[in-house]
Order: C-alpha cells, then structure tokens, then sequence
C-alpha cells in the first residue's frame, strides 16, 4: 500500500473501518470490530460485560 501510494498508483481496495481510523490516529476500539465479524463482536461484548 505505501509503495503504490508513494508511485502514485490508484489501488481498488477496501480497507475497513479500524484501518481508516488507525491511519487517522484515531482511537480503535472493540466496537470497530462489528463492522468486520458481528458475531465475534457480539461474543467479545458478552465476555466483557
């Protein structure tokens, strides 16, 4: 990804959601995690309440 940004090169990808905001410098959190895998998420939020 940094060399085809560097080279100027357009990549069709999509990043998701946790990656956008760690190259922001945003905080990720586990909520992030339901955007990619919803029943890991739903399972993660169980064992953390």
């Amino acid at each position: 990804v940094g060399k085809a940004l560097f080279d100027g090169q357009l990549l069709d990808v999509h990043f998701t959601r946790s990656f956008y905001k760690h190259i922001l410098g945003v905080k990720v959190t586990y909520h992030d995690i339901e955007a990619i895998d919803p029943d890991f998420f739903k399972n993660l939020k169980w064992m953390l309440e």
